[in-house]
């Protein structure tokens, strides 16, 4: 955020006219938040991944902090059971966590626990229990070993070099920019393209992570023994399910759901599109799976009459929550 907009936002914050116009605001409905990972400050590996991805571990607990004071934290069921019984959604809130990352266990669970907070987490089920890594971090992985050799052009894949030039990338801008730009790049092409491009890239910078980064069936029995942890399905292998053929995405979204209730013993009524990408024959693909709502990455209010099977919910990272005021500007102006 731009420093004198973040200038702005502090003033309102501390002159509580954000507090002010909240009521107001917060008539519009309710909110779901969407995390992904939660790390401590300084975690070894936090160069390579995108700002958007990340909250840090001081940046979530005073969020939840906030949230446990100033929200009525509830569960995505009992969202949407107000939402079918029509009862206000004013300052209601819901937490998610995409994917099924390990730090959602080990850094975001405990705090949870200590404000006993509600949340829903969206797991790939072909990657729980598993040392896989989505593509992205590979791809992240890749470029972290060009970096540490010198960033020279004539290294690179030129299926690489002309996505990177397409996103208007040069070597010489910072590591963050670069990866975020060359995801984006990637999620453009095609998944037999991408899966091509990255096997050229891991032959020319092999390299390995030894540290499991999903959690383990385990470890997820564990968070929902609490009865505060709902799980949802994110698919089995996180495909963009427009872009690829309907029988194909039918199988990701009604297998992930079976197998996370099979490892689990529970039912799983909640799904969340991979990347927010979806189509109206997606969300009848979702339905038709037997699934009671659906999540996407659209921003806004959640409000009587809406699609269950197009719910927005508004993404978390560290630059837009490292202070009060600026995690109180998201959620009530975005």
């Amino acid at each position: 955020m731009p420093v004198m907009k973040s200038m702005l936002v502090r003033m309102l914050y501390e002159s509580r006219v954000l507090h002010k116009f909240s009521g107001i605001i917060l008539k519009q409905g309710g909110l779901i938040l969407m995390y992904h990972r939660v790390l401590p400050a300084g975690w070894k590996g936090m160069h390579l991944i995108q700002p958007g991805m990340y909250v840090s571990t001081d940046t979530f607990e005073r969020e939840m902090k906030l949230l446990k004071t100033k929200f009525n934290v509830i569960s995505l069921g009992s969202m949407l059971d107000y939402l079918k019984t029509e009862r206000s959604l004013s300052r209601c809130c819901v937490i998610t966590f995409d994917d099924g990352w390990q730090d959602t266990f080990t850094h975001a669970f405990p705090i949870l626990e200590r404000y006993k907070l509600p949340a829903t987490v969206f797991l790939t089920s072909g990657y729980m229990n598993t040392d896989r890594r989505f593509w992205p971090d590979e791809l992240a992985a890749c470029l972290g070993e060009w970096f540490s050799r010198g960033r020279g052009d004539a290294l690179l894949p030129m299926g690489v070099k002309r996505i990177l030039e397409k996103e208007g990338v040069t070597s010489h801008q910072s590591p963050t920019f670069i990866i975020d730009r060359a995801i984006g790049g990637f999620k453009k092409i095609s998944e037999t393209s991408r899966d091509t491009l990255l096997l050229e890239l891991k032959e020319i910078f092999p390299n390995r992570i030894d540290d499991r980064v999903m959690m383990t069936w385990q470890e997820v029995d564990t968070m929902t023994a609490t009865g505060r942890i709902d799980l949802g399905a994110h698919t089995v292998s996180h495909c963009l399910l427009d872009q690829i053929p309907p029988w194909e995405a039918k199988k990701e979204i009604l297998q992930s759901k079976q197998e996370i209730e099979s490892r689990l013993n529970r039912s799983v009524d909640y799904f969340a599109y991979p990347n927010g990408n979806f189509t109206p024959e997606i969300s009848d693909l979702v339905r038709e799976a037997g699934f009671a709502a659906a999540v996407t990455t659209r921003r806004g209010w959640v409000h009587a009459g809406q699609d269950l099977f197009e719910l927005p919910r508004n993404g978390i990272h560290n630059d837009v929550g490292k202070t009060d005021a600026l995690f109180m500007w998201r959620l009530l102006i975005r």
